[in-house]
């Protein structure tokens, strides 16, 4: 079977993934925690963020010709790690289900709003549930089109600001304590990093030049986390520390002061289709991982079987997603108290465990090769 991924194509999934859950949700928790401060977590969060990276390409490079799935039940057993998918597979459903609440509220709140929510969602599900029929490859091909696209606009709208960022906005510098930077950089990988977990349910070998895999991953995790930096830098110079902390989507309203050289307005509309196909990059890769997860449990191999399995989760998703917060204060207090604890940090300990493993494991064919070696000699 020809190859049709490619490494390159991967790089651009995690950008998307790790910007998905930034505007609506983790902003917000971080401009009411660290208010002007903000920034500096950023830049500190992407130091501890080479943890979970290189946690992620072990994983990946592990066993390269299977996915997550089958690479948990070799580390762990078959008893042992059917419990540990089950797991991956419910805080994926999580993390799907929370994107989805984001992305439909922003849709209806900023555009949409006399619009029910629910027939927003059946727009953006059903669009997910075409590409994972088509196949892994149109999704990634799709995110290369829009990458270009949404690069070309932020180019516009980042030259346009110039003169309007107020640099006072910036003071005072580390007005919080050393461990409220601690916290909130750890914090926020739970929803940068966390989320593109779900790429290790591609296996490396069905991607084409594999050997640039590694290296591709970790720059696109570097540049995603500097454009958040770039992006939470600007919206506190020009909004200020204290509207930011008002607004549930602050970006938008930041880039909604832009007027591109008096001619281009709304400019607010093109910045914010970066972040809704973030969102939706989520909500596709959590749906393909919950389906092949699921195929895997009842060895579905048909078409039309997995046509009705992807419809039923897709159904699922759209009904919990309408009914998991009643309103943005419960969504936020649930990202604040819930998320970290009963979410990302099981997700961050099952890969500290199978990293750990792998490690072992990798040592232990080591000493083997090294033991034959010298009996040969």
């Amino acid at each position: 079977m020809k190859k049709k991924i490619t490494s390159f194509q991967i790089s651009i999934l995690i950008f998307f993934l790790c910007l998905g859950l930034y505007e609506g949700i983790a902003n917000v928790i971080l401009y009411s925690s660290t208010k002007q401060n903000a920034w500096l977590v950023i830049l500190l969060s992407i130091i501890f963020s080479f943890i979970p990276i290189a946690l992620i390409i072990s994983i990946i490079n592990f066993e390269p010709n299977k996915n997550i799935i089958k690479k948990v039940e070799i580390l762990l057993g078959k008893h042992l790690g059917n419990i540990i998918n089950f797991i991956l597979s419910v805080c994926i459903f999580m993390i799907l289900i929370l994107t989805c609440w984001n992305l439909f509220s922003f849709i209806n709140i900023e555009y949409l709003n006399k619009t029910p929510q629910l027939f927003i969602g059946i727009l953006f599900i059903g669009t997910s549930f075409y590409a994972i029929m088509k196949g892994i490859d149109v999704i990634l091909k799709s995110g290369e089109i829009i990458l270009y696209i949404s690069l070309l606009l932020i180019t516009i709208i980042i030259l346009s600001l110039f003169g309007l960022p107020n640099f006072n906005n910036l003071k005072p510098f580390f007005s919080n304590s050393f461990n409220t930077f601690l916290f909130e950089s750890i914090h926020l990988l739970s929803y940068t990093i966390i989320p593109t977990f779900v790429i290790t349910i591609i296996p490396k070998n069905e991607i084409n030049d594999n050997q640039k895999l590694t290296k591709l991953i970790v720059k696109s995790y570097i540049i995603s986390q500097l454009f958040i930096f770039l992006v939470t830098f600007i919206t506190i110079t020009v909004l200020g520390p204290e509207l930011a902390t008002i607004y549930q989507f602050p970006t938008y309203y930041t880039v909604r002061k832009i007027n591109v050289v008096g001619v281009i307005e709304n400019t607010e509309n093109f910045f914010s289709v970066l972040w809704i196909f973030s969102m939706y990059f989520i909500i596709t890769m959590c749906l393909y991982y919950i389906n092949t997860y699921v195929k895997e449990i009842f060895k579905i191999k048909t078409k039309k079987k997995e046509f009705f399995l992807l419809l039923l989760i897709c159904l699922f998703t759209l009904y919990y997603s309408d009914k998991i917060f009643p309103s943005t204060i419960n969504s936020i207090n649930f990202m604040k108290k819930s998320y970290n604890y009963f979410i990302a940090l099981i997700i961050f300990i099952i890969m500290v465990l199978l990293g750990i493993i792998i490690f072992q494991k990798g040592k232990k064919t080591s000493n083997n090769n090294a033991i034959q070696y010298s009996n040969n000699n």
